[in-house]
C-alpha cells in the first residue's frame, strides 16, 4: 500500500472501535492526498 510510508504500518489486529474509526479516517485522508498528489502530477 502507498500510504503506508506515510502513516506507518498499520495494525489491523485487536483493534477497539476508536481504533478503526481512526483507521478508517487515516486510509480515507491518503486517498485523498494520494488523489490530490496525482492532479497536481497531470
Amino acid at each position: 500500500m502507498k500510504e503506508t510510508w506515510l502513516f506507518g504500518k498499520l495494525d489491523t489486529l485487536g483493534e477497539d472501535e476508536s481504533e478503526v474509526k481512526r483507521r478508517e479516517e487515516l486510509e480515507k485522508n491518503a486517498a485523498v492526498i494520494e488523489g490530490v498528489i496525482d492532479e497536481l502530477k497531470s
